[in-house]
């Protein structure tokens, strides 16, 4: 007979807290839920627009220039005063032409292509 009622004890109590935590899973899903328009509104609103305007105006990167400066290649913003990064990367060991397309500045377009050339041209 005990263990009948030992059964029974750890079942009620087992089933207790089926109960209790499937209770709190749901609440918690409820409040995500809940919740979740608000988060996604507020992520949609910090992102800066890139897009292209109905007046015709288009926002976008506006692209880097490689130069050097002091027998050292170094990346400039777009308007060729601001200096975006210096490099290691010394004048003479680049080929003749490309150090050319560097006195007068060499533009780069995306990020992408600059990080391949800084590859590309490190040691």
């Amino acid at each position: 007979m005990k263990m009948r009622y030992c059964i029974g004890f750890f079942l009620g109590i087992f089933m207790f807290l089926s109960v209790l935590g499937i209770g709190y899973q749901l609440s918690y899903q409820y409040m995500q839920s809940q919740h979740l328009p608000e988060q996604v509104k507020a992520e949609v609103e910090e992102e800066p627009e890139l897009s292209v305007k109905t007046e015709g105006e288009a926002v976008k990167n506006e692209g880097y220039y490689l130069m050097g400066l002091n027998d050292y290649v170094v990346v400039y913003l777009y308007d060729k005063q601001t200096i975006y990064e210096y490099t290691n990367i010394r004048m003479d060991t680049l080929p003749e032409e490309l150090q050319g397309e560097l006195q007068t500045g060499k533009y780069v377009e995306t990020i992408e292509e600059l990080f391949g050339f800084l590859e590309n041209y490190s040691s």
